[in-house]
């Protein structure tokens, strides 16, 4: 008598590798505005370019989302100002400085961002 073919053995779905979607959403804020906005962390690579966005960000926080889709490290794009501290709420609720923690560490445990002008980040 002949084996049985597992008939689910086709259909199982391919178990893909841990890694972050093709976008992850993460909330950002900027010290005193009463919204925030999402930036995709998945179009970043490392703290330089992420940090880049931010504080391009903070400096045209009025822009609309379709005006910020993309709006990656280009410094074609004109200066930015540097006075921003970026701060981060890990999934415990606790902050940290960007790039206090490894990149690969930040991007599965960030849970909010936030710009703040450097004279006002003790009231945050």
């Amino acid at each position: 008598m002949g084996r049985m073919k597992d008939r689910n053995a086709s259909a199982r779905p391919e178990v893909k590798p841990a890694g972050l979607s093709p976008s992850r959403f993460v909330k950002v804020f900027m010290h005193g505005e009463p919204f925030g906005r999402k930036i995709n962390l998945a179009i970043h690579n490392n703290y330089d370019s992420l940090s880049f966005t931010l504080k391009r960000l903070g400096n045209n926080y009025s822009m609309s989302p379709f005006e910020l889709e993309g709006f990656v490290n280009n410094e074609e794009d004109g200066a930015i100002d540097n006075d921003f501290d970026l701060l981060y709420d890990d999934m415990n609720g606790v902050r940290y400085l960007l790039g206090e923690v490894p990149w690969e560490v930040f991007t599965i445990t960030v849970k909010r961002i936030y710009i703040v002008p450097a004279e006002q980040q003790n009231g945050v």
